[in-house]
């Protein structure tokens, strides 16, 4: 929103402070879930040997009763996923505001440019997501399980760089 709709300030608003500040609040919220789901999952009992096929299965091989465990993993990818979604959706209506607002043809281009290519990294990013934690179980077999997870941990990562490549001229 910044880069395009304040771009001559971009530098000045988005300074290293702010830059770490995001960092840090970052790492904070990723640090605090996961620790949180290894104190949930450090309770559970579990009765004996057994094969785990996928990381989300390990609530099912559980002796006891999880289902408050699974009501906070839902609900940690709730606020996880539709939380900063909602944020950047906001966000984008903005953006469009904005780049509608631009009266060359160039200026506009290249704010679409812009703005197309994080918006295909955001999309495909959220979408994966979304379809691997908030569908239920029930309505994916197994081996969809694994392979949306393993774009979400895999090619995203490798077309992320890919995908932001495509709006420079080099």
């Amino acid at each position: 929103f910044v880069e395009i709709y304040h771009p001559l300030q971009y530098t000045v608003i988005m300074n290293w402070r702010e830059c770490i500040v995001l960092v840090i609040a970052t790492w904070a919220c990723g640090f605090f879930l996961a620790l949180v789901h290894l104190v949930l999952f450090l309770k559970l009992a579990f009765c004996g040997f057994q094969d785990v096929n996928h990381f989300c299965e390990i609530l099912k091989v559980a002796c006891c009763d999880a289902w408050i465990k699974e009501v906070f993993i839902f609900t940690g990818a709730v606020f996880i996923l539709v939380g900063p979604l909602s944020l950047i959706l906001v966000s984008y209506m903005h953006i469009i505001w904005a780049i509608l607002k631009i009266r060359t043809k160039e200026g506009c281009r290249k704010a679409f440019s812009t703005f197309s290519s994080h918006f295909c990294v955001v999309g495909f990013n959220f979408g994966i997501a979304v379809m691997v934690y908030l569908v239920p179980d029930d309505s994916q077999c197994e081996e969809e399980q694994k392979i949306l997870t393993l774009f979400y941990t895999l090619l995203h990562p490798l077309l992320n760089p890919l995908i932001n490549s495509l709006r420079n001229a080099q």
